[in-house]
């Protein structure tokens, strides 16, 4: 039991009634990446120069991890609820990834020589736009840059992966502050 159940049934148990509370309705949109700006690390000694570049499975993957993360954040409050379609929310959050500046070459085949290892202090930094639209119009834009990851440690995709998780689910409990300063 979590503290708001403990106190509702206080609350029934001395005054035999609970205050009337509907759950806000919160609509994520899909992560857009569409007009992602990749910085490429400065390590072209130890690379092969090939730019840094996202497939499309590697989008999918950011997307999925991003939703993901977000809404686990959201269903973790009490206050709120996730729901399927934009019309039914009394909150919209969408959100458009501006930029990377990864620490290292991308870990594949092509970017890095087999032969060299990277360590760094996390996978990189990244940049994301939020658009937070309520049941009333009411619209807020918020510009976040994170790191992902602080902690030093090899910079490969299985560790990479975690920081990025661990940024998506810090915004995501960011955006839940900032979904409490509305009212919908």
């Amino acid at each position: 039991m979590n503290f708001k159940t403990i106190t509702a049934v206080i609350l029934v148990a001395l005054t035999g009634t609970v205050a009337a509370h509907d759950a806000q309705g919160v609509y994520v949109a899909n992560l857009n990446l569409s007009e992602l700006k990749i910085d490429g690390p400065d390590t072209t000694r130890f690379a092969r120069g090939r730019d840094f570049e996202l497939t499309d499975n590697e989008r999918e993957d950011m997307r999925v991890m991003y939703l993901e993360q977000v809404r686990k954040a959201i269903a973790a409050d009490d206050e709120y609820v996730l729901v399927d379609n934009a019309d039914e929310a009394d909150f919209v959050i969408r959100a458009e990834l501006v930029k990377i500046q990864p620490l290292a070459p991308k870990d594949d085949f092509h970017s890095r020589k087999s032969s060299v290892k990277f360590v760094s202090q996390g996978a990189g930094r990244a940049t994301i736009k939020f658009d937070i639209t309520t049941k009333g119009n009411e619209s807020v834009v918020i510009q976040s840059s994170r790191d992902a990851g602080y902690s030093w440690g090899k910079n490969d995709r299985f560790h990479n992966k975690h920081d990025v998780k661990s940024m998506f689910s810090a915004w995501g409990k960011d955006l839940m502050k900032e979904l409490a300063g509305f009212k919908a």
